[in-house]
């Protein structure tokens, strides 16, 4: 469980298995080193709908490379005692296929703090749960910016950890043109409705000066597409120290902040 506090905290997203499984584990060390309270492993999936063409082009490599569930188990168990909570993010197929029992087990000997699911809503998931379904027990649902205030309720109710604020629309990505304002009124509206849990905001986080931006008014920042550009543009070997330096950049931004 994440414990709401006044220190910003900072999630990570890595695509997990790249550009090899023993880098991305290095990789995920050296961002906690740099201050990362969450990592996020994300599944390859063939269809990632909520994701850019970074992290669709980091998923189809994993997934050539014979990246499953499975196997980002297996990175996870290389990161417990390492320091941050982790989190796994994957779309609703690869978890049901997986199989309740096998999903059990290994979340528990993966020390895997939850499970974010892009594609699955707290209706969904009830009505799964009430038909026997494999689901795993802790889910981080996302919050839109259009979500009616009695959903945005139910959304932080029905999350684990903490609660996922999509910060602008569209799919996920590092925006290099001029970023559009944080969306302030939806941010301080979602922490109100949350009863306690951080709020974590994300989607188009692509520099330290817009973590901060958005830190301002969120209990956090999640940071994936800026980080997956740095894998697929660093050689392997230079890739842990390029991405810890970004996120230990990021870590100082959001620290100045206090959130309103």
């Amino acid at each position: 469980m994440i414990k709401k506090s006044s220190e910003k905290k900072l999630a990570i997203y890595i695509t997990a298995g790249l550009p090899t499984v023993s880098a991305s584990v290095e990789i995920a060390r050296a961002a906690i080193s740099a201050g990362a309270d969450i990592i996020e492993l994300g599944v390859p999936f063939s269809d990632p709908t909520a994701d850019g063409k970074t992290i669709q082009r980091a998923s189809q490599k994993a997934l050539e490379r014979g990246i499953d569930l499975s196997k980002t188990f297996s990175i996870a168990r290389k990161l417990k005692n390492a320091g941050a909570d982790v989190y796994l993010m994957s779309y609703l197929n690869p978890l049901t296929a997986y199989g309740a029992k096998r999903l059990d087990t290994d979340t528990i000997s993966a020390d895997v703090s939850g499970f974010i699911i892009p594609d699955l809503t707290p209706d969904s998931a009830a009505s799964m749960r009430r038909k026997g379904l494999p689901l795993p027990e802790k889910i981080v649902y996302l919050a839109a910016p259009n979500t009616p205030a009695a959903r945005l309720k139910k959304i932080a109710a029905s999350s684990s950890g903490f609660v996922y604020a999509v910060s602008l629309f569209g799919v996920t990505g590092a925006r290099r043109e001029t970023a559009p304002r944080p969306p302030a009124k939806f941010l301080e509206k979602l922490r109100a409705l949350s009863a306690g849990k951080p709020v974590l905001a994300g989607f188009g986080v692509s520099s330290p000066a817009r973590a901060a931006a958005l830190a301002e008014f969120a209990d956090g920042v999640i940071i994936g597409s800026a980080v997956m550009e740095i894998i697929e543009n660093t050689p392997a070997r230079r890739a842990p120290e390029a991405v810890g330096d970004f996120v230990a950049a990021c870590k100082k931004a959001i620290k100045k902040k206090r959130s309103r």
